[in-house]
């Protein structure tokens, strides 16, 4: 036999890696602060059920947005009668339909134009009352969507707050869960995810007739503006927003458009030079300042009485975009740690009893066999522990399920391989060649057990949630690494101890 040096170098850097990386999460804090930034950040993340936190429960008001969509409807069903001079009546919106009655009592043929596309359907009564609404398939359509974008900018805001591993799900028809490792205040967190943040631009204006009276900035005390009920530009072209502090010492939110909204800005900026515009965030005017010239950068600035705190979560809700329904927070619960450390408490006796049992039946069952499997099972913990860290793989109570239950199938690999290995050698086979064709044997049918072990772990990942996808990350990673230790190692250890024994006896 040759020694296999390059086999026995690399386990041991796997080895040295599952250490180093495995620290942080172990030691105590004072040792971890002590750490390098790049190591002591390398820490898997507990989640609610273990560490405690918050839990908001949000329900979407669709209505509300199928009333904003209707209203854009009525806008460009009124353009679409002016452009193909469609003589009409009492245009009004009820029930979120759109209704109005043709001149003349005679039906255009031009209005089939309207429901080209498949989203708008068109109802005709005595061919002249005409009944305008989005379709079936369309409200569907945009149901699915408004659940997706809502929880898209939910984590977006907040990834943004700086809070870790927030878990975020959605519940029945229109409600979403969100979860909060280790925040025990939800109120500000409620506050930030309970703003709609529809950021529009709008002209100051005097006529009363053709606009709309909205009030300014909570902390202004300029009263009432009247501005154009139509805007001119909404957040929706926002490239990026940021909190700053002018020379006075005075915070503001700077702002940029995208190549398209820089386009629209500067037009708006150019002919309406000494004229106010009135940034409306949530039907509130925050800011209405003075045009002084055409702005073609794409660049703007929003001040006014805010303190830094609310110029910050300003240009976060502006980052963030703006949500497609309103939320509205239907419960909110704090979860005490307490449960959590009893938790993690019962959880490391239940995996050290695993090891300690798995241990005793491994020596009495194949001795010195026995205890190479108990390395590298020692080993798989390690590696499990430091791959969860260098992932940010957040750790729950099914997680630590997951983990005991990794120690069993660890095993489970080299008694499959040592029981043929005793095979091979109670037919007469020599030691040597006994334990090649036991791996050889085995390792077909470990890859096939482990290979859809993973099919099901990614099938849990792919539709569950919560706990149920702790559980699958945790599973599938324990899955890999064993693969690992209980083949590549243990023949490693094995074939260096044959190496250095030259003879040795293994009972049948």
């Amino acid at each position: 036999m040759k020694l296999p040096i390059l086999k026995i170098l690399f386990v041991k850097i796997i080895c040295l890696l599952g250490i180093v990386f495995c620290l942080p999460s172990i030691l105590s804090d004072q040792l971890v602060e002590k750490m390098p930034r790049w190591l002591k950040d390398q820490q898997y993340n507990l989640g609610i059920d273990l560490q405690g936190g918050s839990q908001i429960v949000l329900e979407i008001n669709f209505n509300e947005s199928i009333k904003e969509s209707t209203r854009q409807l009525l806008i460009e069903v009124r353009k679409f009668l002016r452009k193909n001079k469609i003589g009409y009546n009492n245009l009004k919106i009820s029930n979120n339909k759109i209704y109005f009655s043709l001149k003349n009592n005679v039906y255009n043929r031009k209005l089939d134009k309207l429901s080209i596309n498949n989203e708008i359907t068109l109802d005709i009564k005595d061919e002249s009352k005409v009944c305008v609404q989005y379709s079936h398939e369309y409200n569907k359509i945009k149901h699915k969507n408004i659940i997706s974008q809502s929880m898209e900018i939910i984590e977006h805001r907040i990834n943004e707050l700086g809070t870790k591993e927030p878990r975020i799900q959605r519940q029945g028809k229109n409600r979403i869960i969100v979860q909060l490792p280790g925040c025990n205040n939800p109120k500000h967190i409620k506050k930030i995810l309970g703003q709609t943040a529809k950021m529009t631009f709008h002209l100051v204006c005097n006529e009363e007739s053709s606009s709309t009276t909205k009030k300014i900035g909570k902390k202004n005390s300029a009263g009432f503006y009247t501005i154009k009920r139509n805007p001119l530009l909404s957040g929706e072209n926002l490239l990026d927003a940021q909190a700053k502090v002018n020379e006075y010492f005075k915070p503001y939110v700077a702002f940029t458009f995208d190549s398209v909204g820089s386009k629209i800005f500067a037009d708006i900026t150019r002919r309406n030079v000494g004229r106010q515009i009135a940034i409306v965030l949530d039907n509130e005017i925050i800011s209405a300042p003075v045009i002084r010239d055409k702005i073609s950068t794409g660049n703007g600035s929003i001040t006014g009485q805010f303190t830094v705190e609310e110029s910050t979560e300003l240009a976060l809700l502006m980052r963030s975009g703006s949500l497609p329904a309103p939320l509205k927070s239907m419960e909110e619960k704090t979860i005490g740690p307490s449960m959590g450390y009893d938790s993690i408490r019962k959880g490391k006796i239940a995996v050290a009893v695993s090891i300690l049992f798995i241990s005793i039946f491994m020596v009495l069952n194949y001795s010195y066999l026995g205890l190479v499997a108990n390395a590298a099972l020692f080993v798989n913990l390690l590696l499990l522990m430091a791959s969860m860290s260098v992932l940010k793989v957040t750790l729950t109570l099914a997680g630590i399920a997951g983990i005991a239950l990794i120690l069993g199938m660890a095993v489970d690999s080299n008694i499959l391989i040592y029981e043929r290995i005793k095979e091979e050698i109670r037919n007469g086979n020599t030691v040597h060649r006994s334990i090649e064709s036991g791996y050889d044997r085995a390792i077909v049918t470990i890859l096939d057990s482990n290979i859809t072990t993973l099919i099901g772990a990614f099938i849990l990942f792919q539709f569950g949630h919560g706990s149920i996808r702790g559980f699958s990350i945790t599973l599938s990673l324990g899955i890999i690494i064993s693969m690992f230790t209980s083949i590549f190692m243990t023949k490693t250890i094995i074939d260096t101890w044959l190496y250095s024994k030259k003879s040795i006896k293994i009972s049948a």
